[in-house]
């Protein structure tokens, strides 16, 4: 199942290479996907986020991640991917469907530029019978790429929370003084990224 979802994955990174729309320089976007991306996604991943990228000569490195939080506070990163490119390219971070609810879900970043790819994926245990996930995306057009930019989250609460919102728009473009939305939720993961 697994090697099918990675095969799945890089398939879906070489058709987005060169489909993004057209970005300010030095910028990511959320990607505009198709109707067929949208359906190879949701038939091969819980969750998705897919971001375009442009830059010019003097970035030479993307980096993309995921920090785990727990009730407010940092744990760790739980995955972490970086890669040389040029010019253009894609990120994707997915999380697998869980067949059984013991198995771990499988978090996959993606980086593609070039006509090349880089994909990291970790295992999390996540009990899905406890608890309810929201999640959200960096959705602001031409994101500066000058500083470590928040693509997106996964949060998940308790199900016996009386309810949970989602993160404030906010906190993708001032996430320093925002850090206490973060402690709504039992386990927060953050999306990140930086061009060098």
């Amino acid at each position: 199942m697994k090697k099918v979802f990675f095969f799945m994955i890089l398939l879906l990174s070489f058709s987005l290479v060169g489909c993004g729309r057209n970005l300010q320089m030095n910028s990511i976007s959320e990607a505009k996907l198709s109707e067929r991306e949208k359906a190879i996604l949701t038939s091969t991943a819980e969750q998705s986020f897919v971001f375009d990228f442009t830059t010019d000569d003097h970035y030479k490195e993307a980096e993309v991640w995921v920090d785990k939080y727990e009730a407010g506070k940092f744990i760790g990163e739980v995955n972490h991917l970086s890669m040389e490119i040029k010019n253009s390219g894609t990120m994707i971070f997915t999380t697998s469907r869980m067949s059984q609810e013991s198995d771990p879900a499988t978090f996959t970043v993606s980086i593609s530029s070039d006509g090349n790819i880089g994909t990291g994926w970790n295992p999390e245990m996540i009990n899905k019978e406890e608890m309810s996930a929201i999640w959200g995306s960096n959705s602001s057009d031409a994101i500066s790429i000058e500083e470590d930019i928040v693509l997106g989250y996964i949060g998940y609460a308790r199900n016996e929370q009386e309810s949970v919102s989602s993160l404030s728009t906010g906190f993708y473009g001032d996430m320093e003084n925002r850090m206490d939305e973060l402690g709504k939720f039992d386990i927060v993961y953050l999306l990140k990224c930086k061009f060098k």
